[in-house]
This record gives C-alpha cells, sequence and structure tokens, in this order.
C-alpha cells in the first residue's frame, strides 16, 4: 500500500512538471505531491484498518485447523 502511495505521488509529481513546461515548479509539483501521497497513503491506513479483522479471522481459523 506503502509503495502504491509512493508511485502515485511520484507520477503526480512527474505530471505536473511536464504540464508546465519550462517553467520551475519544483515546489508547486512537491507540493500537490506531497498531498496526493498524504491522501493515498489515508486510504490504505483506511483500507488496512478495515480489512485486518478479516485477516485475522482467517489466520485464527487455519491456526484452529493445525492445532486439531
Amino acid at each position: 500500500a506503502g509503495f502504491a502511495a509512493l508511485l502515485v505521488a511520484s507520477s503526480t509529481f512527474a505530471a505536473v512538471e511536464l504540464l508546465a513546461g519550462d517553467r520551475d515548479v519544483r515546489p508547486v509539483a512537491a507540493a500537490v505531491a506531497g498531498g496526493v501521497f498524504g491522501a493515498a497513503a489515508a486510504v490504505a491506513l483506511a483500507m488496512g484498518d478495515a480489512l485486518w479483522p478479516r485477516f485475522a479471522a482467517v489466520g485464527d481459523l487455519a491456526e484452529l485447523d493445525r492445532l486439531r
């Protein structure tokens, strides 16, 4: 999830620089990419929190089967 957020942020940074052409917009591109990274990371964390109990329950069932 973290890698995906980093990939989205770096792609956003590159896209902002390409759209700017010759103008030096690295600070703006960095700010936009940082915001995108923060949003993507927040979504990834929320998804992880929502899915973790399901994964934990599956792991517990597998452990119970193993112990039988």
